[in-house]
């Protein structure tokens, strides 16, 4: 069941498919199986075998120079899935862009209220033969807002970071659970741990336990040094003791004083061999080639809304929102960025950061001779 929407699911699987209409690999499928992501082993029309990730009407695919024995990731974030292939498990390529797949999360009566979603291998046409499936990888970025029990932390917004686990004070906790750290077929074991956080105490820390917080094995104690504010987040790793299967992980926050120690964007664990660059930024088999502004979703939107967009090169960008007016009310991004996708969040605030009214907005992106405006709907 796709009861969480934070989650990275893998498999392994031997195919040869001959023809368009074969195909194997992940889904995530609505409940009256009429939308679905999916990210699988197949051919295309010209005949080629590729890998492909497809939603409604969009299909990315990339050509497959793998062989039959294939490793495949459907990443899920929100409402937003990514489609990836590897030859090892160990370093995986990306197949074209993530996708908004909300349409998928809209209630249909008489189907999702009794199934919800679901997740899993599918094949069409030929046989295929899968030997590992794994539900939640512990080696892809796990999101810090939506642990699946807490005490005493609340989800905040930060606008150009979006949602963060945030409230946190000595003593509280946050638990993840079912994360699959490898086993026998899936040959992989952590040995570090790596966060984002924005901490404003000098002896803040996290206890990492498996299990239970009274009965479980702590496997490792990351320290979350003063960034500055609890805006300013940097990247904390930390060494991790070897664990194997699946786990539920409880994170225990420490510090001294009554006041608010860190709040934390994401949590990932390492496997001895991996680099931080290839754990939060896979290799994308489609950069891109142009500049590009994206429609916001969702819009309508309340109370925030995700931005993107797109840089070949490296340039000065401004991002800005304006009221129907055509007058200023935020500018989101003034500086210089390096090629590559970019996302930006807007919480319907102003520079003084009070909320603005319900009504149409402009997002405009500017940036070596481009330009490109969207509209933006918020409601109240």
């Amino acid at each position: 069941n796709d009861g969480e929407h934070s989650y990275a699911i893998i498999t392994r699987v031997d195919f040869e498919p001959a023809s368009p209409s074969d195909r194997a690999g992940l889904w995530i499928i609505n409940g009256p199986e009429t939308l679905a992501a999916q990210v699988y082993s197949g051919v295309n029309d010209n005949g080629d075998k590729v890998m492909a990730f497809s939603f409604e009407n969009t299909l990315y695919e990339a050509v497959n120079t793998i062989g039959s024995i294939v490793w495949l990731k459907l990443l899920r974030d929100e409402h937003e899935m990514s489609g990836f292939y590897s030859s090892d498990g160990m370093i995986w390529t990306q197949i074209g862009d993530p996708l908004n797949c909300i349409k998928m999360d809209r209630e249909q009566t008489q189907f999702n209220n009794f199934t919800g979603n679901q997740q899993g291998l599918f094949v069409e046409g030929k046989e295929a033969f899968f030997d590992l499936y794994i539900y939640k990888d512990a080696y892809t970025p796990i999101r810090a807002d939506s642990p699946a029990n807490q005490v005493g932390t609340s989800r905040r917004y930060i606008r150009a970071e979006g949602y963060v686990l945030g409230d946190i004070h000595s003593d509280d906790w946050a638990m993840y659970a079912g994360l699959d750290f490898g086993n026998a077929d899936y040959d992989k074991s952590p040995d570090s741990l790596v966060i984002s956080a924005a901490g404003q105490a000098a002896d803040g820390r996290m206890e990492v336990w498996l299990d239970s917080l009274d009965t479980g094995e702590k496997i490792a104690e990351c320290p979350i040094g003063d960034t500055g504010d609890l805006q300013s987040f940097k990247i904390f790793t930390t060494k991790v003791n070897p664990v194997t299967g699946q786990h539920d992980v409880y994170l225990k926050f420490i510090g001294t004083g009554t006041g608010a120690l860190f709040q934390f964007k994401f949590l990932s664990f390492k496997a001895e061999g991996d680099t931080t660059t290839s754990v939060f930024n896979p290799i994308n088999s489609a950069a891109p080639q142009r500049f590009g502004l994206r429609q916001n979703y969702p819009n309508p939107f309340n109370p925030s809304t995700t931005i993107k967009y797109e840089l070949p090169h490296s340039a000065h960008v401004q991002l800005t929102i304006y009221d129907m007016l055509g007058r200023q009310v935020v500018q989101l991004v003034n500086e210089r960025q390096p090629a590559g996708r970019r996302i930006i969040f807007w919480d319907g605030t102003d520079i003084p950061g009070e909320s603005v009214a319900a009504g149409l907005y402009f997002c405009m992106l500017e940036t070596d001779g481009f330009k490109d405006v969207i509209k933006l709907a918020l409601v109240r």
